[in-house]
């Protein structure tokens, strides 16, 4: 009983149901799009590789790539690129992965435009790469920019998503927190702590960095959303030891029990952040 107690002290279950106004066809059905923000020219998410990032398959990155051909507009603007993806070597040495127009992924960086970011793979965990940015109105191009994998042996990819147009900071938080939800990639330690909240469709947060900070790791997440394609009744963690959430009996990893789940409503399980003890 004592661990009991202990344990239900050093996690946190969050219970969301919200309401928001999402975008549908004129015969009343929703269009759902990654964190209900709709305008993606790219949106590549069904993976049936041998590879997991938490309870999903990853991509045939050679699918990815045809099924890219054609979609990419001119690259002008306010453009926003989201990336799961997950390390498959020990230590980066400047390789090449992949490139889309501008954009250039390597193992230790990604290049956007004529500056890059650094990358920092070597805890060998998952993680999701936004990269959003905002071109002058002067630029203009007349090259089709296209999706090309360079060395595929580098990462496995989730899902990718291409927005030619976002530049909402409310909106790229919304696809985040999707992301994040879906594949169990925890946020709630990234620098920026105006980046850490989930932040649900209606602009509510299931996770606060200000009120919810104690609780911190490992953030997993079981629900259904139909403005975001997301029927989750079960889960794993993408960091760490082996821990798996499920609504019905657990399944074999990529699987998905059918059992009933009111549309908006998510459950958050969240660890106790380190550095922060319960009292029994």
């Amino acid at each position: 009983m004592t661990f009991l107690r202990h344990y239900l002290k050093t996690q946190r279950l969050i219970i969301c149901v919200f309401i928001g106004l999402l975008p549908i066809l004129a015969s009343g059905q929703v269009v759902p799009a990654p964190g209900g923000i709709s305008g993606a020219s790219l949106w590549s998410s069904d993976g049936d590789s041998a590879g997991f990032i938490g309870n999903y398959h990853t991509l045939n990155l050679l699918d990815l790539e045809v099924s890219a051909a054609g979609k990419i507009p001119k690259m002008e603007g306010a453009t926003t690129l989201f990336l799961v993806l997950k390390p498959s070597f020990t230590s980066s040495t400047g390789k090449k992965f992949m490139e889309l127009g501008d954009i250039t992924v390597f193992d230790n960086k990604i290049m956007h435009g004529a500056t890059w970011t650094s990358l920092d793979f070597s805890d060998g965990n998952p993680k999701i790469l936004t990269l959003s940015m905002q071109r002058s109105s002067r630029y203009k191009t007349s090259y089709t920019p296209h999706l090309e994998i360079i060395d595929s042996s580098l990462f496995s990819i989730a899902e990718l998503v291409y927005y030619p147009r976002l530049s909402s900071r409310e909106q790229v938080k919304m696809v985040n927190t999707y992301l994040a939800i879906k594949y169990s990639v925890p946020i709630t330690g990234v620098s920026d702590k105006d980046w850490r909240d989930y932040l649900a469709a209606d602009s509510s947060r299931y996770w606060d960095y200000t009120t919810d900070k104690m609780y911190s790791l490992r953030v997993l997440g079981l629900g259904r959303s139909a403005s975001e394609d997301l029927y989750q009744s079960q889960t794993q963690a993408s960091h760490g030891s082996m821990m798996q959430l499920s609504l019905d009996t657990l399944k074999s990893p990529g699987q998905m029990p059918r059992v009933p789940i009111s549309d908006a409503a998510m459950l958050l399980h969240i660890q106790l952040g380190i550095g922060y003890s319960a009292n029994l």
